[in-house]
């Protein structure tokens, strides 16, 4: 059987302005605080409990449930992750279209980035006591802010457990209603001086938001140091030697690879060309407009200006794929004559 924990928080009467309004729709104001608790708490575990959660969650989703689990339970990283995947699909709905799934086009997910709760998963019982029978609005914020936290606190940790439980099973999906039901208790009253109180009653979960331990400061620049040259190394060695270059004046012409200014400073990224496979390829200027480079074939494009240059490269690159396609079906021909 679970132990309980009893936390209890006051707030002095000075803290709230006597002037405020009376409150007159806890419903609306219970979603607005909800879902502002929601998003900063979110912030919080991505940022510091679980560094880089969603771009983990994004992994684990293209595996099967028994290569996850053997991931989660190999992995504290991917663990602490999948966590955060099991509460934010049991409190958002359809967060998977909101954060893991990039594959949207532009259209669907503007209409996906607003956060909307899950009401049955944000479900409270919170008996409130007030002298007079009403609150001012400050009075209720403060109170149903300390309430969603503690549920949201309180799911996340039930989510940890749920996780470990599924490294141990051997086998992790992600599916609906999960977490089950909140097992806690909350209460607020306003005392006679006029001063707020909260209780949360529930399941004790030891070290459910602690933050992810760092290096220390002079061992992350090293290693950041190191990183940012083994980047510089890469995109030389990337944009060296002959290549394909295309242009629509021109056509197909072999010539010296355009060299990125790397050695400036310059952070170049890569990015994804949109096109079949979503090709991996870099842009950067040069002295009389833009270079864009395929990172996987030999292939760059020069142009004026940026979008001019990303548009033949798809140009260039579909082309390329076509005649590459050509030679090896010439090729497989070839062979089966030879036979």
């Amino acid at each position: 059987m679970n132990s309980r924990g009893m936390v209890s928080t006051l707030a002095r009467a000075t803290a709230f302005n006597v002037d405020d309004d009376w409150l007159w729709d806890g419903d609306y104001l219970a979603t607005i605080v909800a879902v502002q608790s929601y998003r900063s708490l979110r912030r919080f575990i991505a940022r510091h409990v679980a560094p880089c959660a969603d771009a983990q969650i994004r992994r684990l989703l293209r595996s099967d449930p028994e290569a996850c689990a053997r991931r989660l339970a190999d992995d504290s990283r991917a663990l602490d992750a999948w966590a955060v995947a099991l509460w934010s699909n049991d409190i958002e709905c359809d967060v998977f279209g909101r954060l893991w799934n990039r594959h949207l086009h532009c259209g669907e997910r503007a209409e996906v980035m607003r956060v909307v709760l899950n009401r049955d998963a944000m479900a409270m019982e919170f008996d409130v006591k007030a002298p007079n029978g009403a609150l001012r609005v400050a009075q209720a914020q403060w109170l149903l802010r300390h309430a969603t936290l503690a549920v949201l606190r309180h799911r996340f940790g039930r989510a940890r457990a749920l996780a470990h439980g599924m490294a141990n099973a051997g086998e992790a999906v992600l599916v609906e209603d999960l977490i089950g039901p909140s097992r806690l208790s909350l209460a607020g009253e306003v005392l006679d001086t006029g001063d707020l109180h909260f209780t949360a009653d529930a399941e004790l979960m030891q070290d459910v938001l602690v933050p992810r331990p760092q290096r220390p400061k002079d061992e992350r620049r090293i290693v950041a140091a190191e990183f940012d040259r083994q980047r510089l190394q890469e995109l030389k060695g990337l944009c060296a030697g002959p290549c394909l270059r295309y242009t629509w004046r021109d056509g197909w012409t072999v010539a010296p690879s355009t060299q990125p200014p790397v050695d400036a400073g310059l952070l170049i990224k890569r990015n994804r060309l949109f096109t079949q496979g979503r090709p991996a390829f870099i842009i950067f200027a040069t002295s009389t407009g833009f270079c864009a480079r395929m990172v996987d074939v030999p292939l760059e494009v020069l142009d004026e200006c940026a979008w001019k240059t990303i548009d033949t490269l798809r140009h260039a690159y579909a082309r390329y794929r076509k005649h590459q396609s050509g030679q090896v079906l010439a090729a497989s021909k070839e062979a089966s004559r030879a036979l």
